[in-house]
């Protein structure tokens, strides 16, 4: 199991700066957002813009869409896909 999952935390430093003192402070955050941007698998991509499997592989293939090739396989992240998609749509006059 990858970070999907796990209950991730790390700590960010960051600079305080005041009327009166300035200081490093830490901010501890959980990656809330980890498991919603699981990657997605030629399969679901093309689910989910319902299109042929075919077409997303031509496209990651040529680069047109935003992907990543782990060892042999292509991912993709959803919030990379809808960003895709949006630069695409049809403006209306």
């Amino acid at each position: 199991m990858g970070l999907v999952g796990r209950g991730i935390q790390w700590t960010t430093y960051f600079r305080v700066k005041t009327a009166h003192s300035s200081h490093w402070s830490t901010d501890t955050m959980k990656t809330e957002n980890i498991k919603s941007e699981k990657w997605m698998t030629v399969e679901d991509v093309a689910e989910y813009l319902q299109v042929s499997k075919e077409s997303i592989y031509k496209l990651a293939q040529r680069r047109k869409i935003p992907a990543a090739k782990i060892l042999s396989q292509w991912r993709f992240k959803k919030v990379d896909i809808d960003k895709w998609v949006d630069k695409r749509k049809i403006k209306v006059r």
